[in-house]
């Protein structure tokens, strides 16, 4: 079995992409679970949703998700479409789209402008997870800790187990990267946020995997 590091072409690694960088990218790289999620359009009248991050308004045309807890979110059509799939046979019932997103464990209570509705903010609680698509930046969210540690899964471990693809590099190192302060994470994630993207495509194609 390869380490994830192995499949990574020389080129990319030579754009500047040290070891260390992508090992912290890379430790922080979750994926949802294949859970089943209802989605209904808002078609009458807007109506306020009472959702963990406080209350949204939902406009005629969005999109109100029930999650696996009976959980609130309001999103749009264009977030609906980047991040979602339609589960055959079963109408109003979909699951995330297998791409991983980025996730940052919070200290504190936070709050990400809302870029799903009208402006407003989502409250994230102590604990939770700031979390954010890597096939739609601008689906940026909270979720709550007990919830995302239930329906998400490192990375590494869908690699693992969906494919063999272990890394034994990332194990053995990543504590290594403690030093590595949260904020150099996130503006580096600003500025190669395609590069990344275009890193794991990369990874797709060399591996010969339908998806990854």
């Amino acid at each position: 079995m390869k380490s994830i590091y192995e499949l990574i072409p020389n080129e990319v690694k030579e754009q500047g992409y040290t070891k260390e960088i992508i090992l912290k990218i890379y430790s922080q790289l979750y994926i949802k679970k294949n859970i089943e999620v209802e989605i209904e359009q808002v078609v009458d009248t807007p109506r306020q949703v009472i959702t963990l991050e406080g209350l949204v308004m939902a406009m005629i045309g969005m999109y109100v998700v029930t999650g696996s807890r009976g959980e609130k979110y309001v999103i749009t059509q264009e977030t609906l479409d980047k991040t979602y799939d339609k589960v055959l046979n079963k109408p109003n019932m979909y699951i995330k789209k297998k791409y991983p997103v980025i996730a940052e464990k919070k200290d504190t209570d936070f709050v990400v402008p809302n870029n799903d509705a009208n402006g407003g903010f989502l409250k994230g609680k102590a604990g939770g997870y700031l979390v954010q698509s890597m096939i739609y930046a601008k689906n940026i969210y909270p979720v709550d800790k007990e919830i995302f540690e239930d329906t998400y899964i490192p990375y590494a471990e869908y690699l693992r187990e969906k494919y063999g693809v272990i890394d034994e590099m990332f194990e053995e190192e990543i504590q290594d990267l403690e030093h590595i302060e949260p904020n150099v994470f996130v503006k580096l994630l600003k500025s190669v946020k395609e590069k990344i993207i275009s890193l794991w495509n990369k990874i797709r194609r060399k591996s010969n995997h339908d998806e990854f």
